[in-house]
């Protein structure tokens, strides 16, 4: 099977009809995505296998893509070892655990779930954030006892705080716009 038989839809890699593809997880994915994986491919999911190199190395001989998360480390010496390795799908943002250069020039094509996660993680922040201001954890659980002890818990406003944010990629940018709703200074897009 040849990489131009394989169709890129929304960071997933879908083989054609009549292909079964071997695909090899190193770390757990959620079951619904091996149960669609499994509906036309081989699938096998060992969820520590990034733990053992030299497992790893010996599993790769045997596949046609590649699932990781951010533990399994796809270097020079695991890349060469796959012979039938034509994609790699990185579950999650980033590709530092990944050869990037030298998977290009053995040709296999790399899949990442590029801001699969941003609005989750700038939705944490912000909470937290939230949290920080106003102990809301500790009044919630006060007020699960029957308790409401206002003055302990009325904490401060965030609004017209001011934010500093290291990195202004896509996370940075989408807790930036969250902030501005709460008023929050420090940003301009």
């Amino acid at each position: 099977m040849g990489i131009e038989n394989l169709c890129l839809q929304n960071s997933t890699v879908v083989p054609k009809e009549e292909e079964n593809m071997n695909i090899l997880i190193t770390e757990n994915m959620p079951a619904f995505g091996i149960t669609r994986l499994g509906k036309k491919n081989h699938v096998e999911m060992i969820p520590d296998l990034w733990a053992n190199r030299e497992k790893l190395i010996n599993k790769i001989k045997e596949v046609d893509a590649l699932i990781v998360r951010n533990q399994t480390i796809v270097d020079r010496e695991v890349l060469s070892a796959g012979k039938r390795l034509k994609v790699i799908g990185r579950l999650g943002v980033g590709l530092d655990n990944i050869d990037v250069k030298t998977a290009a020039e053995l040709d296999i094509k790399i899949v990442s779930a590029q801001h699969a996660n941003s609005i989750s993680v700038a939705e944490y922040v912000l909470s937290v954030i939230l949290n920080a201001k106003r102990s809301l954890s500790k009044a919630i659980d006060d007020v699960n006892l029957g308790n409401w002890d206002r003055q302990r818990f009325t904490g401060n406003e965030v609004y017209g705080k001011t934010l500093g944010l290291v990195g202004t990629g896509d996370i940075g940018h989408r807790i930036a716009k969250r902030a501005i709703a709460f008023g929050i200074k420090g940003w301009i897009p």
